[in-house]
């Protein structure tokens, strides 16, 4: 944040911490409510039978389908030695743009624009990629749009869900939430789109950085007030969130913009920007960045390497800690059983005598209940029950899993039937990794499936 800089302008945020930039004229209360009715009618080829969460909480923020339209057609100015030429020379030093760099092919991507159409559909190095910024909540993203060797194309829907940007892909009509890339409505839901590492910062950093670096321009530089913000005066002291329903942080403005790390899978930390302009750094833990040489890219890349590694083998981690690096040797250790890992029954839970039959990978699951949750301090989970002879890993009855790791993808596990049907996918010979807890500890583990092994 040396640079004066515009991502201390703009600043990526979390859904505790919300929201940025505003709305210029306020919506009427009609106009805001949830009516999947209407929506059904209005999106014909969406399929709201399908859901990961109530179509209640979805809101109409206003514009109609594409009201704010996506760029499909992206237009670049390639820098010379450093400086930008053309439409892009209007660009100030501290405006913030979001950088992305792919194989060499670097991209910046001005919020002057985006601040506009919200969306837009790239390929960068050669992979097709969706570059997102909703300036309700300030959050700017990108993802790989391929699923299932499919490319999709994103567009607006006009509809909100905790003041955030809810996208949709053009070849299934299906819902998706900007913050985080999970597909909430139809066909494609419980499907989560591949963040892509992005920085946010000044036009002037991304120039020192990429002298022959691309520049979005706009498509029509007369269609919009490009430069304009139409959100003054959204992020003021007092300000609450747009069409926000949830509750508030306490001793923080609802606006304040934050810095938002996911320090492990599933696991998320933000510290206010005053608060790192008053600090200078903040430092939380170290930082992995490889083991034994091999670099650590992802927070999925860690369980991956690790759990391909036999116990008692000594592995070098190289850490960042406290402004410098610095290697570890360590021993990978393999975790030791715990009868009394499980949650209770209290609450309720799965009788012995409709327990479920074992899935492929031979596991018998259950779905948590409240209490359950509440008393392991969680919000979703699947519990092991009971496991059979055909499984190879290391789990045990009352493990609970917290997430699917595959492909560098993370799914939170919300019910036994989502896991079983995700296991159910893996190749036979194939491998998945599960994100466990077991009493107070949270680990991983690889299942594999033997070749030939049936399924169960």
């Amino acid at each position: 944040m040396d640079d004066g800089s515009a991502a201390s302008q703009i600043l990526r945020c979390t859904r505790t911490t919300v929201f940025l930039v505003a709305l210029s004229a306020p919506l009427t209360l009609g106009a805001a409510m949830a009516d999947p009715e209407r929506w059904r009618a209005e999106w014909p080829r969406s399929d709201f039978s399908r859901h990961t969460i109530p179509l209640e909480e979805i809101k109409s923020g206003g514009p109609r389908k594409d009201g704010i339209p996506s760029i499909d057609m992206p237009r670049f100015e390639q820098l010379k030695d450093g400086n930008a030429i053309g439409w892009a020379a209007g660009i100030g030093d501290i405006e913030p743009v979001i950088s992305l760099v792919i194989r060499g092919d670097a991209r910046a991507y001005p919020l002057r624009i985006l601040i506009w159409h919200e969306i837009a559909n790239d390929t960068v190095g050669g992979t097709p990629v969706v570059v997102t910024y909703c300036p309700l909540c300030n959050a700017s993203l990108v993802f790989e749009r391929t699923v299932e060797n499919r490319v999709l194309d994103f567009g607006t829907t006009g509809k909100l869900r905790n003041s955030d940007l809810v996208m949709y892909d053009r070849q299934t009509e299906s819902w998706w939430q900007q913050f985080g890339g999970d597909a909430i409505v139809g066909v494609m839901s419980g499907k989560k789109l591949r963040l892509v590492p992005s920085r946010l910062e000044s036009f002037g950093r991304f120039r020192q950085r990429f002298p022959s670096g691309q520049v979005l321009l706009p498509n029509n530089p007369a269609a919009r007030n490009y430069g304009a913000n139409p959100y003054v005066g959204y992020d003021r002291s007092g300000q609450k969130p747009f069409l926000y329903d949830g509750s508030l942080p306490d001793g923080i403005e609802p606006m304040e913009r934050v810095v938002a790390v996911e320090t492990k899978p599933g696991h998320h930390e933000a510290w206010s920007l005053s608060l790192l302009r008053q600090r200078g750094k903040i430092e939380s833990g170290d930082i992995i960045l490889k083991v034994d040489g091999r670099e650590v890219r992802s927070s999925n890349d860690l369980p991956r390497i690790i759990t391909a590694t036999r116990p008692g083998t000594k592995i070098t981690l190289t850490v960042w800690r406290k402004g410098a690096t610095k290697d570890l040797s360590v021993t990978v250790a393999e975790m030791k059983e715990d009868t009394e890992a499980g949650p209770s029954r209290r609450g309720g839970g799965t009788a012995p005598k409709d327990k479920a039959k074992p899935n492929r990978m031979g596991l018998v699951l259950s779905d948590l209940t409240e209490d359950q949750k509440k008393e392991l301090e969680i919000k979703n989970g699947v519990l092991i029950e009971d496991i059979s002879g055909v499984v190879r890993g290391n789990v045990q009855p009352g493990d609970v899993i917290l997430a699917i790791v595959q492909r560098g993808q993370s799914t939170e596990a919300k019910s036994a039937a989502q896991v079983n049907d995700l296991l159910a996918k893996v190749e036979r010979g194939g491998s998945v990794t599960l994100q466990l807890k077991r009493g107070d500890n949270t680990f991983y583990a690889t299942l594999r499936v033997p070749n030939g092994e049936g399924d169960k």
